[in-house]
């Protein structure tokens, strides 16, 4: 699982973009996917794609810019990764 009490960011990772079952977005980073929940200004917040499931309730946060930074936090994934 992933554990994240403060901040990590990942500059530069490896980040699969795919569509969801209804043709919204979704990416896939490190073994876990999630879905657009929204986006503000250069941010966007992804959901865990077992949000509704699983009651997943882990976010990041992507920051559109020439780096594709990648910030996790919020909460933690209460499920295994899945790798694709």
């Amino acid at each position: 699982m992933l554990w994240h009490s403060d901040v990590l960011k990942l500059i530069n990772p490896e980040i699969k973009y795919g569509k969801t079952q209804a043709g919204g977005t979704r990416i896939t980073i490190d073994g876990y996917s999630y879905c657009k929940h929204y986006r503000t200004g250069s941010k966007t917040v992804w959901r865990c794609s077992n949000a509704n499931f699983r009651k997943c309730r882990a976010k990041i946060a992507t920051v559109a810019n020439n780096s594709a930074e990648v910030k996790f936090n919020f909460v933690a994934h209460n499920h295994p990764r899945k790798w694709f």
